[in-house]
């Protein structure tokens, strides 16, 4: 949503659909000025949970300005929630708005702490397929960067302490060992939740 206006979003969506592709995550976008070209003017004339009731309105078969699509929508459209931010409270009431407004799927931010991110389900209760973000971190470098520049992403210092420790040429090891340790951890679960799931490799 940062980049594109209604029109141009609702073309996006459109085309995708006509080229094949099945999902498409909707976000609003960080600001240009956590980005290399903070000059950039933004648009963001709709967020996140406004291209998602238009995206639900497009699935049968009207767009934004209400005129009738030759055929439906047929994507299945995602929202993203950070479930380690600061603001718990915050991250679930924009999850529900989100689902109210039509996402199918959700995809997280990165996950660092499995146990918080249980927490974080339990309390969202039964709703749409969850996606967990597993990010392989495999340089204290890249831990810092994240931390500084993506909003949502909180790498823990326990994670940086390891990979500073680790000699240069295990750091790729230890990282997927990390990573594997989070997968195992963000899975095992028994919350009577629907179809939660854990994504692959995800990079943000």
């Amino acid at each position: 949503c940062r980049d594109r206006n209604r029109i141009a979003l609702q073309a996006d969506l459109l085309a995708a659909d006509a080229l094949g592709v099945e999902n498409a995550l909707i976000v609003t976008g960080d600001h240009m000025v956590l980005g290399d070209h903070p000059g950039a003017k933004p648009v963001f004339g709709l967020d996140s949970v406004q291209l998602l009731h238009v995206a639900r309105q497009m699935r049968v078969g009207r767009d934004l300005a209400g005129d009738e699509l030759s055929a439906p929508l047929r994507l299945c459209t995602g929202a993203v929630v950070a479930p380690e931010a600061d603001n718990v409270d915050l991250q679930l009431i924009k999850l529900e708005k989100k689902i109210d407004a039509g996402a199918q799927f959700v995809q997280t931010q990165a996950v660092f702490d499995p146990a918080a991110f249980r927490r974080f389900m339990e309390r969202a209760g039964p709703g749409v397929p969850v996606l967990a973000g597993i990010i392989p971190v495999t340089s204290p470098r890249m831990a810092r960067f994240m931390n500084a520049r993506i909003p949502g992403v909180n790498v823990p210092t326990w994670v940086i302490q390891l990979l500073n420790e680790a000699e240069m040429e295990d750091r790729r090891r230890v990282g997927a060992e990390l990573l594997g340790q989070v997968a195992r951890g963000a899975a095992q679960r028994d919350l009577g939740l629907h179809d939660h799931r854990l994504a692959g490799d995800h990079v943000a």
